[in-house]
């Protein structure tokens, strides 16, 4: 062991600067053997990543194969250290070795439950929760990216910078009696058992890569020293594998304790360091640009200057993300920082999704979902930043079937595709419109189906089964219906028409009977775009349809205005079935409506709709509903009562029959005899009512009123005109025109 040479680079995770030095420094040490810290289960995706085709940023996930909930993902940007050091070693053929606590271990949550840190001070405790930021504090910094950009990322030189870092946290780990919570403790007592497995398989020269925080218990010294054996670890059964991650991901410091500010600057320092500044700016530039903010490259030079001079005031190396934004609101946003607000998160993090290719490692049915991916030409769609609606047009293949495997995701509780409802009118039925939203937790919910199945219909088909097993809600099941017919699923049709048809007995209340009829009714309506065998359908239709039909009357007795105006939509929905489709009960129906349509104890507003289609299929006369109007609009009644009724007959209607004089007659008399505080309650409603109506009905309803006033006010005056007096005014105007009484016309009339 003494002959063996021991280096510790101690690491920020995501450090650009960090991941430059890093390479320097392993180019120079040449080490044999690289030990990095990585559960000791990533041995396999390291290999897999000397062998498949990606692109960073992408994260190694370990997952509990029985809970896939029950995770934990390590993140990797090109500007990562531990992404370089695998690199590097994977260029250069050099043995590089996992060396962290397996996943199986750390995934038992149970394992790590003795507060080792109860013998820590208040001061101590502030140490370990977070070492660099209590460094940062002492240097009056608040925020911990920007004390470590100053003084460790903008480091020159690469080995004396690793030195320092040694040092510093050597100092910490002491002040806090080289103490820390549990599960930390007995992660660097593995790291340094295997450590010294390495040493023991002959490696001469060993280059560690750790969180920096750990270096100082991971040096030869601690590995020469005899120390207990690792107290016995429960473990589970995982799973690991490599899934894409993007910049937006990596920022995010709620859900990702190691998240950075802006991985956008990141990407530009590592990539080119002289330039970092002019790319990042002319980058935002066109964020802003894309905005329609008008950002000239002259503003772009300005803006950099600017960091610079910044920098230069501020005694820093190089600028930093301050520096850059202060510049960025100065020259792009005139000062006001308003204007970029809004801009802030895309400027700062970029857009940038990495890609990982599927290989033979993957689950089968992440496989076969990635294939029918490349098949229907939808790998664009699976990432973020890129395209994110898509227009299907049914009639043709392709569509039909990247409609189908969306409704499979749908199935699969994958929450990437959302249809989105159009303009039938501008588009046309066969036409679906979908958007897209892709993230990496989407990885997660792909695992979850594919523990279910081997292709995407058998884990769609389980998934089905297995929620029909508890599903007691039909609304449901009705989903779950409506999906699956879209998706083609035919095999499972049955299933689920058994389940529907079992849950629908126990139901007597209309509301929840009509949650499965709408969807039923929607599918056969328009099921020939999707190529259903609608007949399942028809079936369970016609099963659950009589029921409604002869409870809707007395469901609709004594009840609120609200549940009225349920009721209503459901009227409505059964009507239109029964005016597209002259089917069975058609007839049965029609009497349903004519009595519901002479029930006072029904509400008003669904009385009004029964006439309104009793008159639609001839099924009453004119002389009926004038009598029924007459009867509804008498004086002695509730005026809202009556209003709910009109409201009823007009709904989703035109006012054909309102136009009859005789009708109007009474509605206007009707009106003229209210009580002025029943006329103020009721107007509201009237004109609601009336609002619905098209301009050119409503101008006729007021000429026809205004024509009957106008009548009635003539024959009202004619009662008081004097004849006499009238006569004798025509022989005046004879006299004062000199015209004979036998060339006389009559100018003045009682009329």
């Amino acid at each position: 062991m003494d002959q063996c040479e021991l280096k510790v680079f101690g690491i920020r995770h995501h450090g650009a600067g960090s991941a430059s030095r890093l390479v320097e420094a392993l180019q120079l040490f040449q080490p044999d053997t690289i030990c990095i810290e990585l559960p000791q289960e990533s041995e396999t995706l390291l290999g897999a990543l000397s062998q498949i085709k990606f692109q960073p940023p992408i994260a190694f996930l370990f997952y509990n194969k029985k809970n896939p909930d029950h995770c934990f993902y390590l993140p990797m940007a090109i500007f990562s250290p531990e992404f370089q050091a695998i690199q590097y070693a994977i260029s250069n053929h050099i043995q590089i070795i996992p060396i962290d606590l397996p996943a199986k271990n750390s995934l038992v949550y149970s394992n790590f439950k003795n507060n080792t840190e109860t013998e820590l001070n208040k001061e101590q405790r502030k140490i370990t929760s977070d070492s660099l930021g209590y460094l940062a504090r002492q240097q009056g910094f608040k925020d911990t990216e920007r004390w470590w950009d100053k003084y460790i990322e903008q480091w020159s030189d690469h080995l004396v910078m690793f030195d320092i870092i040694q040092q510093l946290m050597t100092t910490l780990r002491s002040l806090s009696n080289e103490l820390d919570d549990e599960e930390t403790l007995i992660r660097e007592q593995f790291m340094r058992q295997q450590i010294r497995q390495c040493i023991s398989n002959g490696s001469k020269k060993i280059a560690v890569v750790c969180g920096a925080w750990h270096g100082p218990l991971l040096t030869l010294d601690r590995i020469q020293k005899k120390e207990t054996k690792i107290k016995s670890l429960a473990a589970v059964d995982i799973h690991q594998c490599l899934i894409p991650w993007s910049y937006e991901r990596l920022s995010n410091k709620k859900s990702y304790s190691a998240g950075i500010e802006s991985p956008s600057w990141y990407d530009a320092l590592f990539s080119n360091r002289t330039t970092a500044i002019s790319t990042w700016l002319t980058q935002a530039a066109r964020i802003l640009r894309s905005h329609k903010m008008n950002v000239s490259p002259a503003e772009i030079i300005d803006a950099e200057l600017l960091a610079i001079n910044l920098s230069m005031i501020r005694g820093l190396a190089i600028a930093g993300i301050d520096e850059l934004m202060e510049a960025a609101i100065t020259c792009f946003g005139k000062g006001d920082d308003t204007r970029i607000q809004l801009l802030l998160n895309q400027v700062l993090n970029g857009n940038l999704t990495g890609k990982v290719e599927v290989n033979a490692s993957s689950l089968p049915m992440v496989q076969d979902f990635f294939e029918n991916l490349r098949s229907l030409k939808l790998q664009s769609y699976w990432a973020s930043g890129n395209k994110e609606h898509l227009d299907l047009d049914l009639r043709k293949e392709r569509h039909l079937q990247i409609s189908r495997l969306l409704y499979k995701t749908l199935l699969l509780e994958i929450p990437w595709a959302k249809s989105r409802e159009i303009d039938i009118k501008a588009q046309g039925n066969f036409h679906e419109f979908w958007s897209f939203n892709w993230n990496p937790e989407l990885e997660i919910a792909l695992i979850h189906a594919a523990l279910i199945g081997n292709t995407v219909d058998d884990a769609v088909r389980n998934k089905v089964i297995d929620v029909l097993k508890s599903a007691h809600d039909i609304s449901t099941v009705a989903g779950l219906l409506t999906h699956a017919l879209k998706a083609g699923l035919n095999q499972i049709w049955p299933l689920l028409a058994e389940r529907i048809n079992l849950l629908s007995i126990e139901i007597e209340d209309i509301e929840s009977l009509a949650g499965i009829i709408q969807p039923l009714i929607s599918n056969i309506q328009y099921g020939d775009l999707h190529q259903m065998d609608t007949h399942v359908l028809i079936d369970i239709f016609n099963t659950i349809l009589p029921r409604i039909i002869l409870s809707f009357g007395d469901q609709c007795v004594f009840i609120s205005d609200v549940k009225a105006n349920t009721m209503l939509e459901i009227l409505i929905m059964i009507n239109v079935y029964f005016y597209n489709h002259d089917k069975e009960y058609n007839q049965l129906w029609q009497e349903e409506i004519y009595k519901i349509a002479y029930l006072e104890k029904v509400h008003p507003l669904i009385r009004g709709k029964c006439w309104n289609i009793l008159l639609s299929e001839h099924n009453v006369s004119n002389d009926e509903l004038i009598i029924e109007i007459q009867s509804q609009f008498l004086i002695q009644n509730e005026a809202s009562k009556s209003a709910q009724w009109l409201e009823g007959f007009l709904f989703q209607s035109t006012a054909f029959y309102l136009l009859q004089d005789n009708i109007i007659q009474v509605l206007d008399e009707w009106l003229k005899q209210l009580e002025e505080l029943e006329f103020k309650t009721t107007l509201p409603l009237l004109r609601r009512i009336f609002s619905q109506l098209p301009d050119s009905e409503r101008i006729r309803i007021k000429t026809k009123i205004s024509k009957q006033r106008n009548v009635q006010n003539i024959n009202e005056i004619r009662e008081y005109v004097d004849q006499e007096r009238v006569n004798k005014l025509n022989l005046l105007y004879d006299s004062i025109v000199g015209i004979s009484s036998s060339d006389s016309k009559t100018i003045f009339s009682s009329d």
